[in-house]
């Protein structure tokens, strides 16, 4: 992403000085600054850079949206080099303003003024996807300023964007609701200061059952449990076995009729197939035949008969006459003869007189 102004502050943003106050105590003074405001809408805030040697800054104030910065706890007899620049809503920064040069009184005093060195607590920190807060101790020599970064979206500063001698820089993390870790590298009292994010856990698709049951005479394949991926889809085939038929399929206990086949798409649930079957029957018709008379009975005694079953005849001869023979889905001569009802049967049996 670029920012058309940033160019604009590089020429139009013009810095200088307004006033200078007298020693704050016997080692310090202090010197206001102030700058023309800059006419595009897109900046939001104006930063203050100072140091002792010409465009090598050492020192950050944030002046906010402010045109004007108060520099305290300066040493006497030094000359301090100043520039500014401007940044807009994304903490991006133009480039520096033109340079200012300002000498600080002597002091009344010959004690050498303090050497400003910096160091932090630790150097870096490490958040969850959760976030949280974190801080960082500051150790400096009193009167010694220092100031750090802008913090990001994701970074909130709390306490110590600025400050002078030690002092503490807090500031909190937000939640990482995306999918790639997070780094930023913070600059306090010009000492590095790196913070990272571990990326948002991507969550396991969740898995679904679909329970399959079937009654004899039948098969659903596939069988028993299934498990589907969310969004899924499984397909299920319904199949009789010989001497049954299909009754009715039921899914999630809603009839499906008798359909061979069945689609589960985008499975966003637990659910239930199940698939009932029917055992054909069938008729035995026997008849007598012939001149004589007698009886005939059927073990077992019905008038249909389930697919499979097996039925004995006995013929039995009246008296004066006699058992002459089997026709139809029995043969031969012997009195008794045994049918297996796969299909409708018809049975003759014939007696002749004596």
């Amino acid at each position: 992403m670029s920012f058309s102004f940033i160019s604009r502050f590089l020429s139009g943003l013009t810095l200088g000085l307004l006033c200078v106050f007298g020693a704050q105590s016997l080692n310090a003074a202090q010197v206001t600054l102030t700058w023309d405001a800059s006419t595009d809408q897109g900046v939001t805030g104006y930063k203050l850079y100072y140091g002792t040697a010409s465009k090598k800054y050492t020192n950050a104030i944030d002046a906010r949206n402010a045109t004007s910065c108060l520099v305290p706890e300066l040493q006497n007899g030094t000359t301090y080099y100043f520039a500014a620049t401007a940044y807009n809503a994304d903490r991006m920064e133009s480039g520096f303003s033109n340079e200012v040069t300002y000498t600080t009184p002597a002091g009344e005093t010959s004690t050498p003024p303090p050497t400003c060195t910096y160091s932090l607590s630790s150097s870096s920190a490490s958040f969850s996807a959760s976030g949280g807060s974190g801080s960082v101790a500051v150790t400096a020599p009193s009167g010694c300023a220092w100031s750090s970064s802008n913090a990001l979206s994701w970074i909130t500063v709390k306490t110590g964007s600025s400050g002078s001698g030690t002092g503490t820089f807090s500031y909190t993390v937000g939640a990482n609701t995306t999918t790639s870790s997070k780094t930023a590298a913070l600059t306090i009292a010009g000492k590095v200061y790196t913070v990272t994010q571990a990326a948002a856990e991507v969550a396991a698709p969740q898995t679904f059952t679909i329970t399959v049951s079937a009654t004899a005479g039948g098969s659903i394949t596939p069988s028993g449990t299934v498990s589907v991926a969310q969004g899924g889809a499984k397909s299920f085939a319904i199949q009789s076995s010989s001497g049954y038929y299909l009754s009715d399929v039921k899914v999630n206990r809603i009839s499906q009729g008798r359909v061979t086949s069945y689609t589960f798409t985008n499975v966003t649930a637990n659910q239930t197939i199940s698939a009932t079957f029917g055992r054909f029957s069938y008729v035995l018709s026997v008849t007598k035949n012939g001149t004589g008379s007698g009886t005939i009975t059927n073990n077992p005694s019905a008038s249909l008969y389930p697919w499979g079953t097996t039925v004995t005849l006995t013929a039995a001869p009246s008296s004066g006459s006699q058992f002459a023979g089997w026709l139809g889905a029995c043969s031969g001569t012997s009195p008794t003869c045994t049918v297996t009802m796969t299909s409708p049967k018809s049975v003759t049996a014939t007696f002749n007189m004596r």
